[in-house]
């Protein structure tokens, strides 16, 4: 008869679950990353797509890590420029900073970032979740699964194909991270709420607090955060099981994590609003609401049957209840189900609220342009893929239970319950790496979204506006045609519109598309620079004036509109209008090439201001112009230029060493050639 074993001594088992956790925790952190690793794989190498260029290329105020505040006209690290994606998420901004240290402007950097933020966030999906089937008011039905329950519900999360333009659009950082904050603030608030130490609760305060305040720099969803966490509490946690230390009134947790609204509070108030939303917008706030019910059963249809994948939708408006009656009606039902859910006390009601209250900001405020993002979805999935994964595993083995006389557990219903979970999990997988093409180029990305839908008028548009970039202008022309169709009131269509029959020679049709852009509110310099160029080639001087204004006005930094607006008024100071005279059309040259010259120091830029001072006959001025053009000259390698401004410049020193004006260069002479 064997020996019988010592028990292990009281003070040594403590350590020895402490490493068995912590090696459960490395090994799943190892098998997420590997599993998103091979899945996400072909991804990786995409290029930047849609708003990555605003966010990420033009950006400048990542170009440095320090200051982290930055200088004013470009901002910095955790000051964003105003009207981008980036804009009130400071937090996501450094996080492209430190990308763009790493390894400037590669893509697979990037996207690799991604790929980290969405591991870490599965993490603790999976903790979340492993928490709450521990919870006691379960009364440990779901102990003996827990673990591995846990682990394939977060797994379903993180590999569910809805999530793919959060990880593969690099934008979408903003959703990523504000989701890992999110989950980790609500994590931090059940280990506040489960803990009987005062010393670690105070800890998990801390950590909340922290959580919720870097969830808000990233993305404003995080001010939904309290009512979440309410409803976690009202949902899963016992009431002798909180607050049990009478020094940490639970208020007091509500107030930490409603203070993460102060930060956002602060930021809205200096200005920087994230562009495109609000109400007063292009459409009401009732159009917005009756459509958004519509709406609410597209994510809900597609968090279970994830096709087609789209980055953009166009969707209708409804304009009026007789649009969408049914779909407001439906929406009062499916509300008032997740109130009774709620007020029961269900995993249903919590994941049915936390997708309303994770949705709010979006179907509540107005958003014109983006009626439906699939991104949006990938917190309030973490809610409803850990319900469904749960409640289908439960259903499974409860009819092995019904199979059988005895009433026990039956080990067959049990292997078919983790069969049909792996199932998902492989299917999952397969749909989402089959995902990954198209997110190779932005063209293969908008002809995948063009195909799959053909009624959305951004990426016929597009299509159409890549294909005449690549000088497959005839290719490319019935796409652009067929957007404005889809949407006569898209400027940016009819802007591209006019660009192509620009390069087809048909200069009216041109023309045309420009003006009806502008007429639409076009915000966008070059509109106006294409118009006035159009217009000054048909001999149109005085509109063409009129529209390079409007380009500097728009855009004070596009050096070519300036230069060209100051060529005009040369040609045109002798042909001066009745509201001004020859030395104001002089004057407003030489201002306009003066900010060509300081935002293009090159030798054409150089020569034309030379040119304009020596018209106004301003020799004190025009000699270190002509200085600062030979010397452009000689680094650009133009030696006509450099021989001629010497020639001029000799002039210009003589007549200032005689006392007398320079002579005038002729009139007809061509501006930028003294």
């Amino acid at each position: 008869m064997p020996a019988r074993q010592s028990p292990i001594p009281k003070s040594s088992r403590k350590p020895l679950v402490h490493l068995r956790n912590i090696a459960i925790i490395l090994l799943a952190t190892v098998s997420i990353g590997a599993v998103l690793a091979t899945v996400y794989a072909d991804g990786l190498r995409g290029e930047f797509i849609f708003d990555d260029h605003p966010a990420i290329v033009d950006n400048e105020s990542i170009r440095q890590l320090w200051p982290l505040w930055g200088q004013a006209a470009t901002g910095g690290p955790i000051n964003p420029q105003k009207n981008t994606p980036l804009t009130a998420r400071p937090l996501v901004n450094l996080s492209f900073a430190v990308n763009y240290h790493l390894g400037v402007l590669d893509p697979f950097g990037y996207r690799v970032g991604q790929l980290i933020i969405h591991g870490l966030a599965t993490l603790l999906l999976w903790r979340i979740v492993l928490e709450t089937l521990r919870m006691p008011r379960f009364r440990g039905r779901w102990d003996p699964f827990a673990g591995r329950l846990s682990f394939v519900a977060a797994l379903v999360w993180a590999l569910h194909p809805l999530n793919t333009e959060s990880v593969n659009y690099v934008t979408q950082r903003t959703e990523l991270m504000m989701g890992l904050f999110y989950l980790l603030t609500l994590y931090a608030c059940i280990r506040y709420w489960c803990c009987d130490r005062a010393g670690v609760r105070w800890s998990w305060l801390i950590v909340a607090g922290v959580a919720g305040w870097l969830g808000i720099l990233s993305k404003e969803t995080m001010a939904t955060l309290p009512a979440l966490a309410w409803l976690y509490r009202w949902t899963f946690v016992s009431g002798n099981q909180a607050g049990r230390d009478g020094r940490h009134p639970e208020w007091v947790l509500y107030v930490v994590l409603a203070s993460c609204w102060l930060p956002i509070a602060w930021i809205y108030a200096q200005g920087y609003v994230t562009p495109g939303g609000g109400f007063g917008n292009k459409i009401s706030a009732l159009d917005w609401w009756n459509t958004q019910s519509e709406v609410v059963f597209l994510y809900l249809k597609k968090s279970v049957w994830p096709s087609p994948l789209l980055i953009h939708y166009s969707f209708p408006t409804h304009h009026s209840l007789a649009d969408g009656w049914t779909w407001v009606l439906a929406n009062m039902v499916l509300v008032a189900t997740t109130c009774w859910a709620v007020y029961q006390r269900t995993a249903l009601g919590f994941a049915l609220a936390a997708f309303y209250i994770l949705l709010s900001p979006t179907l509540i405020v107005p958003l014109p342009g983006e009626t439906v993002a699939e991104r949006r979805m990938y917190v309030p999935l973490a809610a409803l893929v850990p319900w469904a994964t749960v409640g289908l595993f439960g259903w499974l083995t409860n009819l092995g239970q019904r199979s059988t006389s005895s009433g026990k557990h039956a080990s067959w219903s049990e292997r078919l319950s983790w069969l049909v979970l792996l199932s998902v999990v492989s299917v999952a997988a397969f749909v989402t790496h089959a995902r990954m093409p198209a997110y190779r180029t932005q063209f293969t990305i908008w002809h995948d979204n063009m195909v799959h839908h053909p009624e959305d008028y951004l990426s016929t548009m597009n299509v159409g506006a890549m294909l005449a970039e690549a000088d497959q202008v005839q290719d490319g022309l019935p796409f652009l045609e067929k957007s404005i169709a889809l949407n006569p009131d898209f400027s940016r269509a009819r802007y591209n519109l006019g660009r192509a029959y620009e390069s087809l020679g048909r200069n009216q049709d041109a023309m045309k598309q420009y003006d009806h852009a502008i007429r639409l509110g076009a915000e966008n310099a070059a509109v106006h620079y294409n118009l006035a160029r159009l217009l000054e080639s048909a001999g149109k001087v005085e509109r063409a004036m009129v529209q390079y204004r409007e380009a500097c006005r728009m855009s004070p930094d596009f050096a070519e509109a300036h230069t060209n607006l100051g060529i005009l008024l040369i040609d045109s100071s002798t042909r001066f209008d009745r509201h001004s005279s020859e030395e104001d059309q002089l004057d407003q040259a030489i201002h306009h090439f003066r900010i060509a010259m300081t935002l293009d120091p090159d030798a054409a830029n150089s020569v034309n201001l030379l040119l304009a001072y020596q018209l106004a006959g301003k020799t004190q001025e025009a000699i270190p112009v002509a200085e600062q053009a030979i010397r452009a000259a000689k680094l650009e390698g133009d030696v006509t230029t450099q021989r001629m401004v010497s020639e001029t410049l000799r002039a210009l020193r003589a007549a200032q060493d005689s006392g007398r004006p320079s002579s005038k260069p002729a009139t007809e002479t061509e501006p930028g050639f003294p």
